[in-house]
């Protein structure tokens, strides 16, 4: 699924919505038309009124009288209206029952307001981006704004260069430019470190900022992304939903692999992940991978060409300090 798809989806999806306004709308004149008749009597002599006004644009040919005759239309339909919302207010409905049916009055379910894009659309268009990005409500909490320092030790360690907070604060600093540049430039991370360090939390800051801008991001674990490909290729419950969810994989402006070495390898899915990788590389489409495994694990338990192509081009940044999680639970 591409960009393109995904707005072809919302269109679709109006176009339903219209059909299903218009249907309504025709069933709720018609209940309102069998209660009260003299309704549509009232929707009849506005509509014959319209008619006898575009009329007189060629049959009354001075300025004057067609202005007479304009504000004789105008009172008329005025005096109908009113009679009309009587009816329905002094019976229990509101006014504009027959007419109220769109998801979106300010835009009728078209999406536009004008040349503008409704709200409703954006807020689609976000909804579509959330559930294919697999993070459906992790970011509401999982953001830059949330992201808390102070699990973070201003002491550092005598066989590091740097200390758990001044670390993490050029890794945050490394996040916010790749957001800011992630349109002009292409950029891919590589977090590992140690368990409950924060890197899950910041692949999520990194995927709520670029969503809210209208990206494509895919979020998916190593195992996931094994397991979808096991399936695929040999056929143990394969369907069309894994497929699209590969080709997405493949083509996300944003994927992030999470907890890379917890899934169970084989040389297929190795093989795989290295396509993957370097199909996305090739066409400068940026991924982000997180591990708890060290460099040296990752050459261990992955081909040669996948590590060179990882070491190659992307920023390795390593995360230390002491579990936020067990540290949280001390807190309490």
């Amino acid at each position: 699924m591409n960009k393109k798809s995904i707005y072809n989806r919302i269109e679709s999806e109006y176009q339903k919505d219209r059909f299903a306004a218009a249907k309504r709308e025709e069933e709720r004149k018609k209940q309102i038309y069998s209660i009260f008749p003299r309704i549509a009597e009232i929707d009849s002599l506005i509509e014959k009124n319209g008619l006898e006004l575009i009329n007189s644009v060629f049959a009354v040919k001075g300025k004057e009288e067609r202005e007479e005759f304009t504000e004789k239309i105008k009172v008329e339909n005025e005096a109908l209206i009113a009679e009309k919302n009587y009816i329905l207010e002094n019976n229990g409905f509101e006014k504009d029952y027959m007419t109220n049916v769109y998801k979106c009055p300010k835009c009728r379910d078209s999406g536009r307001v004008g040349t503008e894009k409704c709200s409703c659309y954006n807020e689609r268009l976000m909804k579509k981006l959330y559930d294919v990005s697999n993070l459906k409500n992790k970011t509401d909490k999982e953001n830059f704004d949330n992201f808390d320092f102070s699990f973070y030790s201003e002491k550092k360690e005598e066989s590091e260069k740097l200390s758990p907070l001044e670390n993490i604060n050029n890794i945050y600093k490394i996040c916010s430019k790749f957001v800011k540049d992630f349109e002009s430039k292409h950029m891919n991370l590589i977090f590992y470190g140690g368990a409950g360090l924060g890197k899950t939390f910041l692949c999520s800051c990194i995927a709520r900022e670029l969503i809210e801008k209208g990206k494509i991001v895919v979020y998916v674990s190593a195992f996931e992304l094994f397991d979808m490909i096991e399936r695929e290729h040999f056929g143990k419950n394969r369907s069309e939903e894994v497929y699209d969810s590969l080709e997405l994989i493949e083509n996300a402006q944003l994927l992030i692999i999470d907890d890379l070495g917890t899934e169970f390898a084989t040389n297929l899915s190795v093989t795989e992940l290295f396509n993957i990788i370097n199909h996305r590389l090739n066409n400068e489409m940026s991924t982000i991978i997180s591990t708890n495994l060290a460099p040296k694990e990752l050459e261990r338990q992955y081909s040669d060409r996948l590590i060179s192509r990882i070491y190659g081009n992307y920023t390795l940044l390593r995360f230390i300090g002491e579990d936020i999680r067990i540290q949280k639970k001390m807190r309490k």
